[in-house]
């Protein structure tokens, strides 16, 4: 991409993001079973997801010039010269393929107190995992650290395998519980003003 840094000339080229692909599979599954006994009403279900992102993003690939008023007093005349005064190109692998998925369980009941109350609690867990990448080509800043996976990258740059850095890059949550619980009171008893209360706590 040709940049001219003054009023009058346009970019010439592709932007500087690219190219830029992006490729991505979600599945789904989940299962619910309902069960009435008496004055409760009971609920069950669960789900998983998992996600293919293939992504290709690179910055630069092609090259990025800026050219200014300097050496010469017009920017198209020193792109004529040779001689830009920014030059950036982005080189490496830009193809990056992420892996991640999820998982949810859930209960709950409904119970019918009285004609005129009812309560509703119930309990939801769910377990989300960081995204994971296929060659683990991802990398995480912790100041003053070295790899031991990459012994010549910067230090504070760590890998996956790294001590205490895990193929996400973070560890997985395991303690996402989120319980419930409602109240729903008739005051009339004919259906006219109803009061409700809820608390759900994550």
């Amino acid at each position: 991409m040709l940049l001219f840094d003054e009023i009058g000339y346009a970019s010439i080229g592709d932007p500087i993001t690219g190219p830029r692909n992006t490729y991505q599979n979600s599945y789904d599954f989940s299962s619910s079973l309902t069960w009435v006994k008496g004055q409760h009403e009971f609920k069950f279900g669960g789900g998983f997801t998992y996600d293919q992102i293939n992504v290709l993003q690179g910055i630069a690939t092609n090259g990025f010039f800026v050219f200014s008023t300097f050496p010469v007093n017009n920017s198209f005349a020193s792109f004529l010269f040779g001689q830009p005064v920014f030059f950036l190109q982005g080189g490496g692998d830009f193809y990056r393929g992420l892996r991640g998925h999820a998982f949810n369980l859930y209960a709950q009941d409904t119970w019918k107190i009285t004609r005129r109350l009812t309560t509703n609690y119930g309990l939801r867990y769910e377990v989300p995992s960081p995204y994971t990448e296929i060659h683990n080509e991802q990398n995480l800043w912790e100041p003053g650290v070295q790899s031991t996976v990459f012994p010549t990258a910067p230090t504070g740059l760590l890998y996956p395998g790294d001590k205490g850095v895990p193929d996400g890059l973070i560890p997985t949550g395991r303690d996402a519980f989120a319980p419930r619980v409602g109240l729903a009171w008739d005051v009339t008893g004919r259906g006219t003003l109803l009061v409700t209360s809820a608390l759900d706590c994550c």
